[in-house]
């Protein structure tokens, strides 16, 4: 009884890798065109990490909107403050 539990232990935790590795060995390996999939793959995680970034800068000043009340003269997002200190378009006049 003990040697059939430890069997179908084993089955049970060895089945994912054997299957894994299956699959890994029946894939084609990559050949010249590695490279350029590399670089398409760096320019989608730039572009990701760049809307990443400005959802942050949104999530932010919604952030301070919703703290600041509804009265409240509404903040100036980062991203503006941002290119106004550094050079940038200057930021936009505060609203009466």
């Amino acid at each position: 009884m003990g040697t059939l539990i430890i069997i179908l232990v084993l089955v049970v935790f060895l089945s994912p890798l054997v299957r894994a590795y299956a699959e890994r060995i029946s894939r084609p390996a990559l050949g010249g065109n590695a490279e350029a999939e590399l670089v398409r793959l760096r320019e989608e995680m730039d572009r990701l990490s760049a809307q990443v970034a400005r959802l942050q800068d949104e999530q932010q000043f919604l952030t301070r909107l919703l703290e600041a009340g509804p009265h409240a003269p509404a903040p100036a997002p980062e991203r503006q403050l941002r290119a106004a200190a550094e050079g940038g378009a200057p930021p936009p006049p505060p609203s009466s």
